[in-house]
């Protein structure tokens, strides 16, 4: 993956991710609670979405090698994959603002319907964090090495 790819990727997955966000918190604010898979999908998303901000910093700034980036590329086009998949389920499940009394509540009600790909969402969600975490800290790790090496 090429940078200009990769920057372009991450600012895809944001976009999706806060728009996500903001979806899940009016219809918390709409009917006053939450359902606990969506709730687990509102607390992960900003942690991905923070580290895929440091990501596209690091890459930004050159702290990012050739291989870091081949590396990441697959990761972060997977996760921009399964973030339109849910974009297009919240579309499905959760009532937008502005939508009738009945639809609200038929949204609601078919929410429940999307529960288990909901979850699965943030199974999925919670591997990409822990994945860029992981390489982040071992890529880290030979930077510093190499530093330490050459002095």
């Amino acid at each position: 993956m090429d940078v200009v790819g990769a920057v372009a990727s991450i600012l895809q997955i944001i976009h999706i991710g806060t728009k996500i966000c903001v979806r899940i918190n009016d219809f918390r604010q709409t009917t006053g609670k939450l359902p606990k898979a969506y709730s687990g999908l509102q607390l992960e998303i900003p942690i991905l979405l923070d580290i895929l901000r440091i990501t596209q910093i690091d890459i930004d700034t050159g702290q990012l090698s050739d291989s870091d980036k081949k590396v990441l590329g697959p990761v972060i086009e997977d996760a921009l994959e399964q973030f339109k998949t849910y974009e297009e389920t919240i579309t499905k499940a959760l009532p937008k603002k502005g939508d009738s009394g009945f639809k609200k509540g038929w949204k609601g009600f078919v929410s429940l319907k999307y529960e288990s790909k909901i979850k699965d969402a943030v199974v999925t969600i919670k591997g990409y964090i822990q994945t860029i975490s992981n390489h982040t800290i071992a890529s880290e790790r030979n930077r510093n090495l190499g530093m330490f090496l050459l002095h």
